[in-house]
């Protein structure tokens, strides 16, 4: 092997082949500690939403929001961030390799909020944006001046979940248009719209968060907080089956139908 090559050894450290062919030890450097800072450094929100709708046609959702972010702060700070190869963002893509697991725009802000984020409070705005994805009607108008497709319907995800947003945009979508896939050029132009949303959202929260504006919001749904007492908080160790935030009822069954005598109410 040659000289210089560097051969393992645990994240931020590695081995490193000597003219001699001794392993020595490389340290990481300390600015490797996160969160890397943003100072003074601000966001422009808007330029923001539309690169990010851009990326996604270069990388799809993960990517497009996570590269749009970290190569504003690579054009604009420089180092540390010029060492993140911002390619590493693109197995998100379709809810990781295509899985319909989290969404890859929310895959990405959280890795973005984690890197320049408080340690101690950047888990709350992940929180919150994952609520407000949750909650919000996608995708915008904002991007009808540039995007392929203008005036696109509207749905409401109710979950962070790629399969579920995507999929209840298609039914939706269909009502408008019946020949609407899930593969339709339509359907892409969408997320990259969620894409630029979310890029949005997330530039203006890290933002207000570095002002010392930013106040968290999230409070659990009043269907998460119909279940949560017996399948979370459970006494009972069977039913303490679940560890999650989402809306439950989005995927299973209304609280409101419940057969009671057939699933134990809560305290029981």
């Amino acid at each position: 092997m040659a000289a210089g090559v560097i051969t393992g050894g645990a994240f931020g450290l590695g081995r490193l082949l000597g003219q001699d062919g001794m392993a020595q030890t490389l340290e990481a450097p300390r600015t490797l500690r996160l969160p890397w800072t943003l100072g003074s450094y601000r966001f422009d929100p808007v330029a923001i939403r539309q690169s990010a709708y851009e990326n996604f046609y270069e990388g799809e959702c993960m990517f497009a929001v996570a590269a749009t972010l970290v190569r504003a702060l690579q054009a604009d700070i420089g180092a540390p961030f010029t060492t993140l190869p911002v390619d590493m963002y693109r197995y998100g893509g379709g809810g990781i390799a295509g899985w319909g697991t989290v969404c890859g725009t929310l895959n990405g802000a959280a890795a973005v909020l984690n890197l320049v984020g408080n340690p101690l409070t950047y888990q709350k705005l992940i929180n919150d944006l994952f609520d407000w994805y949750s909650k919000q009607e996608f995708p915008s108008t904002d991007h009808d001046a540039y995007a392929k497709y203008k005036n696109q319907p509207k749905t409401v995800a109710k979950s962070p979940i790629c399969h579920i947003s995507v999929t209840t945009w298609v039914n939706g979508a269909r009502k408008e248009r019946p020949s609407i896939t899930a593969l339709s050029p339509e359907r892409a132009d969408r997320c990259a719209k969620v894409a630029g949303d979310v890029a949005f959202h997330v530039a203006k929260m890290i933002n207000d968060d570095y002002d010392g504006k930013y106040l968290a919001t999230y409070e659990p749904s009043g269907e998460y907080s119909a279940c949560v007492t017996c399948h979370v908080d459970a006494q009972n160790a069977y039913n303490l089956n679940v560890k999650a935030q989402m809306n439950c009822t989005t995927c299973h069954v209304d609280i409101e139908k419940v057969d009671w005598s057939n699933h134990p109410p809560r305290g029981l």
